[in-house]
């Protein structure tokens, strides 16, 4: 069964800052995945990254020696435009670092490498990588800082002709920085990284369709500093789509 319209744009923009809020090139490894802080060591990247907008790769070890390269990036603002994908299988040699595309990252792979071995490189320009964004937690005060939690708010139904409801969503992001971050006043950047990421694409297009008619950020304020020694801040956002009356799954 596919997801509702709502349940696909809180996705789409958790991904969204996972990709944008990265200072250069980041790997990630599924925690899901049997010894990932091993597989994690098997690979090393280098290289000076440099990119016009945040890109995203997946690589995986398909034959002893050889590694495909493919680009996942969600094309926020381009569309249909986008240039195509970079895809490629590279024959690599342990311990040699290896270009992917034209991003400015080199990969190694180290030994001890096995087949089917994979890995999520992003790669972007934010002041500060942010590794814990999550839809929905029950309680953001857990995740270590800096973190930011999306919500789902208030939404407001309004039907049409031909089976149709437009939806004005209120969205909220939670930021929670350390003492330190706040103090020297990283907070601003980190601010300005996820308003820049929210109004970069007001349709929400997420390779397929667009989901959204408008997505913007309305305000920002800080609501607390806490006795755990964090900042927290609401980003509030509004998001207007159209979705089938009888069909929350479909536009």
């Amino acid at each position: 069964m596919s997801l509702t319209i709502e349940h696909r744009i809180i996705d789409l923009i958790t991904e969204r800052l996972r990709d944008h809020m990265v200072n250069g090139a980041q790997l990630f490894v599924s925690s899901l995945v049997e010894n990932a802080y091993s597989l994690a060591q098997l690979l090393v990247l280098g290289g000076s990254p440099s990119v016009a907008v945040p890109r995203k790769f997946e690589l995986e070890v398909t034959a002893l020696g050889k590694c495909r390269v493919k680009e996942t990036t969600l094309w926020a603002d381009l569309g249909i435009n986008a240039p195509t994908p970079y895809l490629a299988t590279i024959d690599f040699v342990v311990g040699t670092p290896f270009q992917i595309a034209d991003s400015g990252v080199t990969a190694t792979i180290q030994t001890g490498y096995a087949v089917g071995n994979a890995w999520l490189i992003r790669v972007a320009n934010a002041y500060e990588t942010v590794v814990n964004i999550e839809p929905h937690p029950f309680d953001y005060n857990e995740l270590p800082t800096p973190s930011i939690s999306v919500y789902m708010g208030e939404t407001q139904d309004t039907q049409q002709v031909q089976s149709k409801t437009d939806s004005d969503m209120a969205l909220s992001l939670v930021l929670c920085v350390d003492k330190n971050t706040f103090e020297s006043g990283g907070h601003l950047e980190i601010l300005g990284d996820i308003r820049d990421c929210i109004n970069r694409d007001y349709h929400l297009w997420d390779n397929e369709t667009c989901l959204a008619t408008m997505c913007k950020q309305d305000s920002h304020s800080l609501i607390d500093l806490t006795d755990s020694n964090s900042a927290i801040f609401t980003i509030d956002v509004s998001i207007t789509y159209r979705s089938n009356t009888k069909n929350a799954r479909s536009k």
